[in-house]
Parts: structure tokens; C-alpha cells; sequence
């Protein structure tokens, strides 16, 4: 490869040759090995402290007899951000008058060499100009220290007192509630995160049981036609969109999407990811659009924001407390939902734990694909369940304790719960306490942040 680029280098303007010659480049008039430590710290010097770009600045220092020293700093414009910064200047006496020098007199390079270290301010001295009478000697060398200091702070505190305007926040006007009054019993959305070929899914509570989420990768599995068929004719069924999506996996999702809906009576979409609006913006006019917790909701203005993009309901986060929900609910003109029982998950990592790997191999024994629990233990002897995916070799580690929540105080139409490996008549019983408002007591489970301020 042969030809003329422009790379960074040590030197602004330094023309870089790529050689026809392999594993020399040209910086400059200078050849170097490719993998020289010469280059390398030409190339570290490169974009070392490109952070902090400094504003340039000229300086007028004026030592006269009989005359307190003077500064003037004044802002220029040729560099990078430094036009909004334009001819802002300062004007700064000291207390010190110089007087005349008995043996050896100031010079303007001893002044120069004084002021010229500007270090950690965002200024840097293009130009320093001084004016200096002859034969004068000042008392106090750090009094030019103390005058350079005093000029770039007062220079700083100009810029941003000139930079500085009152912000002009549209904040939207959000009115009280529109919703109707409190159900005496919440609806229950039941998610199932896995499904069982062994459970009876015509026994659950079809009385209380008024929605069921089931994750996108179940619907791709041909051994659940039967179940999902069955609850998608007998429940409000929702597609449960994972919270992540990996390349391959959305050319999955595109392939058999239509395929899906063709086949079950689907009522909507649980929106995890903010990208799965423009993914499913197909889809929008004809099925709900149900935001998961994980979109991240924790006030009215989130809500009203999403509501634009037609959600039609909405999980609140998971970090949200107890009060901040009231006002919420107070406030919202969006059906609310909160999750009340559940092992959640509290990470995902692109990595299979099983398989050791982060993709899918042939010979990793497929131990994703087996009727067996997995657990990671932690040094307390806690267990918390994984839940891989061999789509996506994605896995999502689940909290050691349950979540449970009372909604008796709190008023909420709408309660998910959602389910691993819990059998038919835990489902019901747990289905059953959400309804009441109740929740489960014991030491394997937990309140989350709901009682906490974060």
C-alpha cells in the first residue's frame, strides 16, 4: 500500500507516507519500524491531553517607576472553540511598585519565564508583551506569580459571567390524573419467562390472569406451538422483546415476525428497548405498545414523552420508591404498571456461563438446551439463577431473592408478576396475593428500592 495520508503525529502538520517498503512509515523527513517504541511514543504524544484544549490568550505586562505593575489579558480567536471567547479581557494592578535596582535589574526574560506557566487554568499565553523601564528591580518575584494568578481567575469568572444566560427549559404543563378511579382489584399481567411441556397451562386462573408476556425466543421454539397457542386464544398475549438484540438476532426477528403474528392471537409488543419503536414501527397502529421497566421511567416527563412514541402502558423502573410512584400515578395519563413479584434480573452479559464461550459452538454439549436449573453461588452461599439464550448467547443472571411488593396503599390499576420455573399452582397462589394487593413474607424475599429514596 503506497500514498499520502494525514495522521496524528507529535507535530501539527506532519505530512505521514505509508512506504511501499513493508513495516516503515515516513513521519516527516524520519522512517520508523511499524512497531518501534519511538513510533509509539510519537503516536502516544499524539492524543495525549487532546481533552484539554486550551484557550489562547495575549499578555500585556507593563513595570514602570513609581507605578504599580500592571496585567492585561485579553482572549484571541485561532484556535479550536476559542471564537466564543473573543476579545474578553482583564485589566489587573498589584499592590507591588518597583523600585530601583541596586545591583542587578529585572529583565523582560525573567518576567516572561515568571508568568509564562498558566498550568491547570484552561488559558494558555500565545503572546507575552512587556514593558519595562530600565533599572528596575521588583521587591517580591511571586508578586508577578500572584498577579498571573489573580488575572486568569478573574479572566475565567468573566468568560462565564459572559457565557452565561438564563435557561429557557420549556418544561410541559402535566395535569392531574385523567384516569378512572382505583380498581378494587389491580389486573394482573403474568409473565412467563419460561414454559414447561409438562405443565397444565389450561389450569391457570383465567378469573384473574388478564394479560401473559412471553419472551420473543419462545415464540421461535416449535415444541410450545401447542401452549401458545392455547394462551394466546385465552389470554391478551404480548410478544416480550429482549433487552438486548444482537445483529443476527433482529435479521431473526424480521424473518419470523409475520410468521408469529399469522399464527397466534397476539395483542402487542413489551418494549424493551427504545431501538424496538423504530423496529416495530410497522406494527404500531395495529398492536399495543407496552414499555418493560427496563426503558427506564422515573417521573411524568418520561411518561408523556413516550407516550408520543404510543405506548399505550408502561412499567415504571424498578429503582423507583413507594413515593415517587404516588406521584406518578397522580400525575400520569398513562395506564402505570408496577412489577410486584419476580426473581429479576439484575445483569446480562454477553456470555454464555455454560458453554464458557460468547457465541455457539457445536461441541459446547448444549447444556442451554436441557430440562436442568443453573445457579451461580456467591460466597454467602446465595444462589442466583441463569437464564441463558442460545440465540443470542446472552445471559441473564437473576436476583437470589424474590421480589414482593403490597400495592394495598398505592393506587395502581395494573400489577405484573413474573415467573421462571414456579409450578401451576404456585402461579395461581402468587396470581392470587398480587389481586389482593397482599404480597409473600420470609427471608427469601425482598422489597427492592421500593421503599427507598435513590
Amino acid at each position: 500500500m503506497s500514498g499520502n495520508t494525514n495522521i496524528p503525529s507529535s507535530k501539527p502538520g506532519d505530512k505521514v507516507t505509508v512506504g511501499r517498503m513493508k513495516g516503515n512509515i515516513l513521519i516527516g523527513d524520519k522512517i520508523y519500524k511499524l512497531a518501534s517504541k519511538e513510533l509509539s511514543t510519537i503516536a502516544h504524544k499524539s492524543y495525549e491531553n487532546c481533552e484539554n484544549k486550551k484557550i489562547l490568550v495575549n499578555c500585556i505586562v507593563t513595570i514602570k517607576k513609581d507605578t504599580p505593575i500592571n496585567m492585561k489579558i485579553v482572549c484571541t480567536n485561532n484556535r479550536h472553540g476559542a471564537d466564543n471567547y473573543h476579545n474578553i479581557k482583564v485589566d489587573v494592578n498589584s499592590d507591588i511598585t518597583p523600585v530601583e535596582a541596586i545591583k542587578t535589574p529585572i529583565s523582560v526574560e525573567r518576567v516572561i519565564k515568571q508568568i509564562s506557566k498558566t498550568n491547570n487554568t484552561p488559558f494558555e499565553f500565545e503572546n507575552i508583551t512587556v514593558y519595562l523601564d530600565d533599572g528596575l528591580y521588583v521587591p517580591s518575584i511571586s508578586t508577578l506569580n500572584e498577579l498571573r494568578r489573580t488575572a486568569l481567575e478573574m479572566l475565567e469568572q468573566k468568560v462565564i459571567d459572559n457565557k452565561s444566560r438564563v435557561c429557557k427549559l420549556q418544561v410541559p404543563h402535566i395535569k392531574h390524573s385523567t384516569q378512572n378511579k382505583v380498581l378494587t382489584h389491580p389486573k394482573v399481567a403474568l409473565t412467563l419467562n419460561l414454559l414447561n411441556k409438562d405443565l397444565d397451562y389450561d389450569k391457570l386462573d383465567t378469573d384473574k390472569i388478564d394479560k401473559i408476556y412471553l419472551p420473543l425466543k419462545l415464540f421461535l421454539n416449535k415444541d410450545y406451538y401447542n401452549i401458545i397457542h392455547y394462551l394466546s386464544q385465552n389470554y391478551k398475549l404480548y410478544i416480550y422483546m429482549p433487552i438486548i438484540i444482537k445483529s443476527h438476532y433482529r435479521n431473526i426477528i424480521l424473518n419470523y415476525l409475520e410468521e408469529i403474528l399469522q399464527n397466534f392471537n397476539v395483542k402487542g409488543f413489551v418494549i424493551s428497548n427504545i431501538a424496538d419503536f423504530e423496529l416495530l414501527k410497522r406494527y404500531h397502529k395495529n398492536y399495543d405498545f407496552v414499555g418493560n421497566y427496563s426503558l427506564n421511567i422515573f417521573n411524568n416527563f418520561s411518561l408523556e414523552e413516550y407516550k408520543k412514541l404510543d405506548l399505550t402502558r408502561t412499567s415504571v423502573s424498578r429503582e423507583v420508591s413507594k413515593e415517587d410512584l404516588k406521584q406518578i400515578l397522580e400525575y400520569s395519563n398513562m395506564e402505570v404498571e408496577l412489577i410486584v413479584y419476580g426473581n429479576l434480573p439484575i445483569m446480562a452479559i454477553n456470555y454464555c456461563l455454560l458453554g464458557k464461550t460468547n457465541k455457539c459452538c457445536p461441541d459446547c454439549g448444549a447444556n442451554c438446551t436441557k430440562d436442568s436449573t443453573y445457579y451461580l453461588k456467591d460466597r454467602l452461599g446465595y444462589e442466583f439463577r441463569i437464564i441463558t439464550d442460545n440465540l443470542q448467547t446472552v445471559t441473564l443472571i437473576c436476583n437470589s431473592k424474590t421480589l414482593s411488593l403490597s400495592t394495598k396503599d398505592i393506587p395502581i390499576n395494573h400489577v405484573r408478576v413474573d415467573m421462571l420455573n414456579e409450578s401451576i399452582d404456585e402461579i395461581n397462589k402468587i396470581v392470587d396475593i398480587a389481586y389482593n394487593r397482599e404480597k409473600l413474607e420470609g427471608n427469601q424475599f425482598t422489597n427492592g428500592n421500593f421503599y427507598r429514596n435513590v
